[in-house]
């Protein structure tokens, strides 16, 4: 038995065999009481209905590059606790699990390609894997592979390297274990690196904590620049409330309690750990009365600075990008200013080194960013 986040136990029960026989001539009014099922037999259909909705919107309308693709039947887990997989009522291992697993992946595929979104998921079913988790994860990763093999497989690590990159597309190392030559050399095998902040490391590193620098956000993206990163990751954006950690009944108010507490991981319910001030929380909420649960509400979420940040940064990688571009597209023209461009955009360590070597002063940042707007307008007039 399982107990869900609010403490309630829930559960399921698997039964092999059911009989009602009738009393007459003793025959078992189920027909198929043993449970005995052909998978061909299954009417598989997938309905996209609300999910295209969705991707209409965000992915077409509003163009985003990135999204969480949650898939069913899959194992799941984490370095704590590992779950194996179950489609159907049927278990991870079997003939008839794999037979609907190949069917079912294969529809999600097709139908991503289909709609032109193939290419931007990414499949996130294991958090931080240790290395004695690893034949767990690659068993999961390769039920991917073979039913739908152009579907991105992602995975959160402690540390970057190609013990389990062979089967995964997407690497996501947590800021505080980056090694910038381990990435350079598997990002040029073909690799795709991200980094993620959560609840640790702390304090010198780059972090997302309310009471640490207001410049760590931004320079984030920096970092991400110099080591070949192509994504950032934060776990959550409204994480209000534990209700693990919060009494039956309580709701947490994110305006006047900044901490983020820790929930799950086995600890005992009750248990007020903390995260950090402001893990897992770049969104409030417009109501600022928990207990107030009548009032209605029209306005959206209200984003933090720490968001704000996050998007300058954003902005400045995409100007890094520009120059990039800007420097191939001269082909070989105006030799001086293409040699001060890629001057630039190898980013010196008197402004960013590593996760824990950056320079603090907004100063420093905005006129380094000056120096490419100015080095992007020569090179795109006199093109």
């Amino acid at each position: 038995m399982f107990r869900s986040n609010s403490g309630h136990y829930t559960g399921t029960a698997w039964f092999d065999d059911a009989r009602f026989f009738n009393t007459e001539n003793g025959n078992n009014l189920l027909s198929q009481g043993d449970f005995e099922v052909d998978p061909e037999d299954l009417d598989l259909q997938v309905d996209f209905t609300e999910f295209d909705k969705a991707g209409e919107k965000y992915l077409d309308e509003l163009g985003f590059n990135a999204y969480h693709l949650p898939l069913q039947g899959l194992p799941s887990g984490n370095f704590h606790a590992q779950r194996r997989g179950m489609f159907g009522g049927f278990a991870q291992g079997t003939v008839e699990y794999d037979y609907l697993m190949k069917k079912y992946l294969s529809m999600v595929q097709d139908h991503l390609e289909e709609k032109g979104w193939l290419g931007k998921e990414y499949v996130y079913w294991f958090d931080e894997p240790n290395t004695e988790n690893y034949p767990f994860v690659r068993e999961g990763m390769e039920i991917i592979s073979r039913s739908a093999p152009k579907i991105t497989r992602f995975i959160t690590e402690h540390q970057p390297g190609p013990d389990i990159m062979d089967i995964t597309d997407i690497s996501c190392t947590v800021i505080g274990q980056l090694d910038e030559e381990i990435i350079k050399d598997l990002v040029a095998q073909g690799t795709e690196f991200w980094s993620y902040v959560c609840c640790c490391p702390k304090s010198p590193y780059l972090s997302l904590f309310i009471d640490h620098d207001d410049i760590n956000m931004r320079m984030w993206l920096w970092l991400s620049y110099k080591f070949h990163l192509n994504g950032i990751l934060i776990w959550s954006a409204i994480y209000w409330n534990s209700h693990t950690a919060s009494p039956e009944g309580y709701l947490q108010d994110p305006w006047e309690d900044p901490m983020s507490y820790t929930v799950g991981y086995g600890l005992p319910y009750g248990k007020q750990s903390g995260w950090g001030n402001g893990d897992g929380r770049f969104f409030y909420p417009p109501n600022r009365d928990p207990g107030d649960r009548l009032k209605k509400y029209l306005d959206g979420p209200i984003p933090c600075l720490r968001l704000e940040k996050i998007r300058d940064g954003i902005e400045d990688y995409e100007y890094l990008l520009l120059l990039e571009k800007a420097t191939s597209e001269n082909g070989g023209k105006n030799k001086k200013l293409i040699k001060e461009a890629r001057k630039l955009l190898t980013l010196p360590s008197e402004l960013v080194e590593g996760p824990t070597a950056y320079n603090k002063d907004p100063q420093a940042l905005i006129q380094y960013r000056n120096k490419i707007g100015e080095l992007l307008n020569n090179l795109y007039t006199k093109l």
